[in-house]
């Protein structure tokens, strides 16, 4: 069984330093060994803490900065990947645009304009 617990979601998000923290308990037995806290952060369950919170919420600090140091590091890889594919689509334009004027370049001496060179 999974229950909300909002009023520790506020001291999840201060110290973990995020937002949209959601803190879930969760009953997957009967005893007290079987209940835990479910922290879920972007629809995903990124840490488990065993009752009782207030012993036991300082972890989340240390998860918090260990989730924003991987999120900032896949944000610059996918900023890196975003800005290399923009480098690429720029120079295929650029390619495309010197063939073009090569092309015409050409087409206008060999077929407009044919250069004769006669033998004295």
């Amino acid at each position: 069984m999974r229950t909300r617990h909002d009023s520790y979601d506020k001291s999840a998000r201060k110290l973990m330093g995020m937002s949209g923290v959601k803190v879930y308990e969760v009953r997957d037995g009967y005893g007290p060994d079987h209940i835990y806290y479910s922290i879920v952060w972007r629809d995903r369950e990124r840490w488990t803490i065993k009752p009782p919170w207030d012993r036991n919420k300082w972890v989340l600090e240390q998860v918090g900065r260990s989730i924003r140091r991987t999120a900032d590091m896949e944000e610059a890889v996918e900023k890196s990947i975003r800005q290399s594919e923009e480098a690429a689509e720029k120079q295929k334009i650029e390619d495309d645009d010197i063939n073009g004027v090569v092309k015409r370049d050409i087409l206008r001496t060999v077929v407009d304009k044919p250069l004769y060179f006669y033998n004295n």
